[in-house]
């Protein structure tokens, strides 16, 4: 059984998390699935989009099993998802050079290829500090803006201020309609909380923090800072309510 922490301090991974987090990316896997295989061939942006996900997904599932730890699959994985990054951003920037605005939804799905690829170069030994926990803070945003429904579309349009597409002109030919339902709104946010926690638990700096925190059965500094960031993530992933004018207009 293969374990993530640092030299002292707590084990992040331990085997209940492994199941739980199994448990959790086997039902997000399956719901991205079933889009891939369900979405017809008109629509083939919204199924690239729910293969990449399906693809991070699965690397994760494979990270929380106990065989993770062998070396020649970890530098497979690093190299697969090093060509995923590469070919998610050489289609968007064709799409730029054509004039065609791509779905902002896409930002974060390259940006998942890249911290996938960083994760397994991390779980080989090779993890910067600050890299880690800028990944950290980033998919604790995403999960909360999953969570508060800044990606989710109405109508073609974002119900929060964030662009609908990016790209050199806008307009909604990079739609992804249907790629924010509420099964997604919900997978994503809790794929983001499980990204965050896998670099976390990565981390031998975390793992002592942790230690600190929760391992000695006193009330320290680090427990008031831990409980209080875990109170915070516990807030900003709270969904809020849908406003009556956004209930009407998906009525509408």
């Amino acid at each position: 059984m293969h374990d993530h922490h640092g030299a002292g301090g707590m084990n992040l991974m331990p085997l209940w998390v492994q199941v739980l987090g199994t448990l959790v990316l086997t039902v997000i896997t399956a719901t991205h699935v079933v889009h891939v295989l369900t979405l017809g061939p008109d629509r083939p942006q919204i199924r690239g989009w729910h293969f990449t996900h399906l693809a991070m997904n699965l690397g994760m599932v494979w990270m929380f099993a106990p065989w993770a730890s062998m070396p020649g699959q970890a530098r497979a994985w690093q190299y697969i998802f090093g060509a995923l990054s590469i070919a998610v951003a050489a289609w968007m920037l064709a799409q730029f050079q054509r004039g065609v605005p791509v779905n902002l939804l896409w930002v974060p799905a390259l940006i998942g290829m890249v911290a996938m690829t960083y994760m397994w170069l991390q779980h080989r030994g090779h993890g910067v500090a600050v890299v880690t926990y800028a990944l950290i803070a980033y998919y604790l945003l995403e999960a909360a803006a999953w969570a508060q429904g800044w990606f989710t579309e109405r109508c073609g349009r974002r119900s929060s201020a964030l662009p609908y597409a990016v790209g050199p002109r806008t307009g909604t030919a990079a739609e992804l309609a249907g790629a924010c339902g509420p099964d997604v709104r919900i997978s994503q946010t809790a794929s983001a909380l499980v990204m965050g926690y896998m670099f976390l638990a990565m981390d031998g700096g975390a793992s002592e923090f942790v230690e600190q925190a929760f391992g000695t059965g006193a009330v320290t500094e680090q427990t008031v800072w831990a409980v209080s960031g875990i109170a915070l993530v516990v807030l900003a992933c709270v969904p809020r309510p849908v406003a009556a004018r956004e209930r009407e207009s998906v009525a509408a």
